[in-house]
C-alpha cells in the first residue's frame, strides 16, 4: 500500500519539468480522492488503494504529456463558477473575464437585454452574462460540434435552457438583432500556433486559428455587425496582445466606433467595446 504522502511525492517528481509541479500534483490528487489540499496534508500518512494510485498515475502522465489540468479533471472555474470542459474545448482564461467586467459596466442589472455569444466554446461568457443579468435572454452560436455540446451541458447545469437558445451554425447565418454581442474569436496568428505550449496546442484549432495575421475572424464579425446590433447596441470582443490598433482599424472600415476598452490584470488592453458610428 502507498501513503498519500508517497503518491504525492511521486506525482511531483514526474511533473518536475512543469512550471508548477507541486500545484498540479496536488490539484489532480485533490480532485481524484475528493479531499481539499489542506485535508490532503492532514491525512498524508493514510494509505491509498492501488486502484486509486493507478488512476492518479494516469492523470499525472496525461499532465506530463501536455494535457491541461482542466481537460484532465473536466472542469474550469470562470467568474467564480465551475464550468464543464469536454473534449478539446477551449479552456476559459482569466483574461476573458474582462469581457464580463465590461459587459456589467455597460449594462443595468434590472433591464432586460437580448444577448448573443458568437463562438461559445464552453459557454462561459454566455452563461455568466445570463446569470449576472437575470432578466435577460441569450443566443449562442457555435460551429464546433464538441464545443456546441459542451455549451449545452453548461447551460443546463445552471438551469438556463428557458432563457438561452443554442444554434449549431455560424453567427453569419442569422438575422436576429441583439443589445449585446460578446465574442472571444480565434486570434492566434496561424504561424504562431506551433510555438504555443503543448496544452494550448491540444485545444480546438477552430478556437485558436485567427488566420495569417490573427484578424480574419474580426473582419468576418464586423462585416455583418449592422444586421446583428439593435439601436444603441454594443459589441464586445476579446483581443490578443498588440492587436489594439489592427482591430480598431478593421472595425472602423465597417462603420464601428470604439466605445470603451478594458485592461487585464497585467495592464494589457484585453477587450474592446464597439458601437455603430
Amino acid at each position: 500500500m502507498y501513503t498519500i504522502r508517497k503518491v504525492l511525492e511521486c506525482g511531483i517528481d514526474l511533473l518536475k519539468d512543469k512550471p508548477t509541479p507541486l500545484q498540479d500534483a496536488l490539484l489532480l490528487l485533490s480532485d481524484l480522492i475528493k479531499l481539499d489540499q489542506l485535508e490532503i496534508m492532514s491525512y498524508k500518512d493514510n494509505n491509498i488503494e492501488p486502484s486509486v494510485v493507478y488512476q492518479y498515475m494516469k492523470m499525472i502522465h496525461r499532465r506530463k504529456n501536455g494535457v491541461s489540468i482542466a481537460h484532465i479533471i473536466g472542469r474550469k472555474e470562470f467568474w467564480g463558477r465551475d464550468f464543464s470542459i469536454q473534449g478539446n474545448t477551449l479552456v476559459p482564461r482569466d483574461d476573458s473575464e474582462t469581457i464580463i467586467e465590461l459587459f456589467l459596466e455597460l449594462s443595468n442589472k434590472t433591464r432586460r437585454y437580448k444577448l448573443a455569444d458568437f463562438g461559445t466554446g464552453s459557454g462561459c461568457l454566455l452563461v455568466t452574462a445570463l446569470l449576472e443579468r437575470r432578466n435577460s435572454y441569450g443566443c449562442g452560436y457555435e460551429i464546433d460540434m464538441n464545443a456546441y455540446n459542451n455549451t449545452l451541458v453548461n447551460v443546463n447545469r445552471y438551469n438556463l435552457s428557458k432563457r438561452c437558445n443554442m444554434y449549431y451554425k455560424s453567427w453569419v447565418y442569422n438575422d436576429m438583432k441583439f443589445d449585446f454581442l460578446l465574442s472571444n474569436p480565434p486570434y492566434i496568428c496561424r504561424d504562431d500556433i506551433k510555438n504555443l505550449q503543448m496544452e494550448v496546442r491540444n485545444e480546438s484549432r477552430l478556437a485558436l486559428d485567427g488566420g495569417i495575421n490573427g484578424c480574419i475572424m474580426y473582419r468576418r464579425l464586423f462585416s455583418g455587425i449592422r444586421q446583428h446590433l439593435l439601436s444603441g447596441g454594443t459589441c464586445i470582443v476579446e483581443i490578443g496582445d498588440k492587436m489594439y490598433y489592427d482591430v480598431i482599424r478593421i472595425a472602423t472600415e465597417y462603420g464601428l466606433s470604439l466605445y470603451r476598452y478594458k485592461k487585464d490584470l497585467t495592464g494589457v488592453i484585453r477587450c474592446l467595446a464597439f458601437r455603430i458610428s
